[in-house]
């Protein structure tokens, strides 16, 4: 049998006291004559133990068991002794009852803190407790290999050193304070220092333990999520900057049927005096555009499910804002993702206005010449 099981501690103490009840009151032919009172004391105070070990119901059993016994051997059946019996009751469990609330509480807390242990040494962010007194109180395997301190040269420091920057000291006080307020702290963005004195940023955390100052924290390294971030802004800078130069009209949708535009270049304005703006505001604008005698054309191919392998060709009318027909050609590809489906559909916009206007003259002039030589 555990002594962790609460039905085994309350057994063992109930068993125990009622012996020492026993062996307390019943050998002792006159306590009248002797010491009562000092009696009554030792019978309530191995009541109060054995609530105290057992719960409410061995402190209830020890107490019916020591009453008994005081009423009939040391008090020779007084009524003063039969008003005592809902003292010895209260006693036993109200101290039981406080025992299982202060047992269940400490249990709860080293289960948490076996829990904690648990996730320090398996989470892959760095892990950190923090005593009451702002000083480093756990440091799990993931904190050491972010930072470089091992277990033994970190806990007992103050958090604080492990800030940087030129406004470490009020990063600290700020984090510090937030902590003992009590307020949630998620994903704050800082800057901290490594043993070997190289900074890092990194994401943290902070988790009330619900005693005073007490937190866990959760850090992230995003030194390297914040580069990789430098660097897509980069890429799309680029990319702006280059599509926002070609003199065609860009545009991107997703891939599926008939879906509206998420981003369009602003070389749209000069073509059909409409802004990026309104293109992206309206998703209905750019089939209003579409001469009349083309629409039902060029709807049938975007309802069309998009073919990555091969490229989507057509030349069409559009109306712009002043009424000109401006003839473009339109051009799109379907874009894969990593796993091979349509992520998106990429396109542009190409005004061939003059060609077919010129074309339409070769036509017109070849018919003149053959009308000529009839």
């Amino acid at each position: 049998m555990s002594l962790d099981q609460p039905r085994t501690r309350s057994l063992i103490a109930a068993i125990a006291a009622v012996g020492l009840e026993v062996g307390l009151h019943v050998p002792v032919a006159d306590w009248p004559g002797g010491q009562p009172v000092v009696a009554t004391a030792t019978g309530v105070a191995i009541v109060v133990a054995s609530a105290a070990f057992g719960g409410a119901l061995a402190g209830l059993i020890a107490a019916l068991a020591g009453w008994t016994l005081n009423f009939f051997f040391v008090a020779d059946e007084s009524l003063d002794a039969l008003l005592a019996l809902p003292a010895w009751l209260v006693a036993g469990f109200a101290v039981g009852w406080l025992a299982a609330l202060l047992w269940s509480t400490a249990q709860e807390r080293g289960r948490a803190e076996r829990q904690l242990a648990a996730v320090r040494g398996v989470a892959a962010e760095a892990v950190v407790s923090m005593d009451s007194g702002g000083a480093v109180a756990g440091w799990s395997p993931s904190a050491e290999a972010m930072y470089g301190y091992s277990s033994d040269e970190i806990v007992g420091r103050p958090l604080t050193d492990l800030f940087a920057g030129p406004d470490a000291d009020e990063q600290a006080e700020r984090f510090l304070a937030a902590v003992e307020q009590g307020a949630e702290i998620v994903a704050e963005q800082a800057v901290h220092r490594r043993q070997d004195d190289t900074k890092l940023s990194v994401s943290v955390s902070a988790v009330s333990t619900g005693r005073e100052r007490e937190a866990v924290l959760v850090v992230q390294d995003v030194s390297e999520v914040g580069i990789v971030n430098e660097r897509l802004r980069e890429l799309e800078a680029k990319y702006r900057s280059l599509t926002e130069h070609l003199p065609v009209v860009t545009y991107v949708r997703p891939a599926e049927p008939e879906a509206a535009p998420v981003f369009v270049s602003p070389q749209v304005d000069r073509l059909l005096g409409y802004t990026m703006d309104e293109w992206l505001g309206d998703p209905e604008l750019f089939l209003r555009l579409i001469h009349p005698d083309d629409r039902d054309r060029v709807v049938e191919g975007l309802s069309a499910v998009p073919d990555p392998a091969r490229p989507r060709r057509s030349e069409y009318r559009m109306v712009s804002r002043d009424g000109r027909i401006v003839w473009v050609r339109d051009e799109a590809a379907v874009v894969l993702d990593a796993h091979g489906q349509p992520l998106c559909v990429q396109g542009y916009l190409l005004d061939v206005s003059e060609r077919k206007t010129a074309d339409e003259d070769r036509k017109q002039l070849r018919a003149a010449e053959v009308t000529a030589t009839a």
